[in-house]
């Protein structure tokens, strides 16, 4: 009787600590947020719609409708490729998270802005270390079940070839 209540009592405990830990991840500032997803997006170097391994660890960050969108787009390019087996489908390649094809290398995150329930991010990303080519996109978060969750990139870069204006219009197609 006594391991039971001992390990009764381990088990709350350990419930405890659980729920502290994720009242504690609903607390990041949008700063912080916005620094974890881009660690993972330098980290991961997706191109193209991110695969199955890579979206499992992305999905914690991004928000119900930009998941929505996601299963969209997935839909949409497995759609393209059976109609049209001889072309390339939509978003196989580039990096969906930055405006530069190849992602960014290195990130600083800047000081966010929160108007009601979003929060924008600015994001200077660079190619390499040493490169010239820097950029600054803007991460839109939108608080959502008392975390602050990916809605949308805001590609920054003026040159002519960049990934897109945002993120929601390239999976949308738009």
């Amino acid at each position: 009787m006594k391991r039971l209540h001992l390990s009764l009592a381990f088990g709350l405990l350990a419930a405890a600590a659980l729920c502290g830990t994720r009242a504690a991840a609903q607390q990041q500032s949008p700063r912080e947020v916005a620094s974890e997803f881009y660690t993972l997006v330098v980290r991961e170097d997706p191109s193209g719609l991110p695969d199955e391994a890579e979206m499992r660890r992305l999905r914690p960050y991004l928000s119900s409708g930009l998941r929505t969108l996601f299963a969209r787009a997935y839909a949409e390019r497995a759609r393209a490729a059976r109609e049209h087996p001889d072309e390339k489908p939509p978003l196989v390649e580039g990096c969906l998270f930055s405006c530069s094809f190849e992602g960014p290398k290195q990130f600083k995150v800047g000081r966010p802005r929160v108007s009601g329930r979003f929060a924008y991010v600015a994001v200077e990303q660079g190619s390499e270390p040493e490169a010239s080519a820097r950029w600054t996109d803007t991460l839109v978060l939108v608080r959502e079940r008392g975390r602050w969750l990916v809605w949308d990139v805001r590609m920054g870069c003026t040159w002519d070839f960049r990934m897109g204006p945002t993120l929601r219009s390239m999976l949308s197609g738009r």
